[in-house]
């Protein structure tokens, strides 16, 4: 899971004479707080923060050194399933606030198309008929 959301391979080069364990440096990372080091760039752009934080939390219990202390696999898949899941639910959410921003506003342009195709002459009394006619004379005493 490191590796998906780093980028990077599981032994990496820090300088030309150094490599690092990429679990150890995610790790590092983490407990000071540095998680957005390590996120490739993909996976900003494509994910949402709080699920890539959730993966990260997953992958670092799955790195836990006491082998008792990790996440079983079945308790993997199903963490995962449930991040999957909030976010299809997110994205259901933020569809259904499209369509009716895009309802809202298409009744909108409707309304104002209509009020402002109705004309006539309201100074004399008289109001708009699709011949020019009044509907209904107004007499004032």
């Amino acid at each position: 899971m490191v590796e998906l959301i780093s980028g990077q391979k599981s032994i990496f080069s820090v300088s030309q004479t150094e490599t690092r364990s990429l679990a150890t440096h995610f790790i590092m990372l983490t407990e000071d707080n540095r998680l957005s080091d390590i996120i490739d760039a993909r996976v900003k752009e494509g994910c949402q923060n709080e699920e890539v934080i959730s993966v990260a939390n997953l992958a670092k219990r799955c790195l836990n050194l006491n082998g008792k202390n990790r996440p079983t696999m079945r308790e993997v898949t199903s963490e995962l399933e449930r991040i999957i899941g909030l976010s299809q639910k997110e994205l259901n959410i933020q569809e259904n606030c499209k369509i009716s921003k895009n309802t809202m506003d298409d009744a909108s342009n409707d309304w104002d198309a209509v009020s402002t195709s109705i004309t006539g002459d309201f100074d004399s009394g008289r109001t708009p008929s699709s011949h020019g006619e009044p509907l209904i004379n107004i007499k004032t005493w």
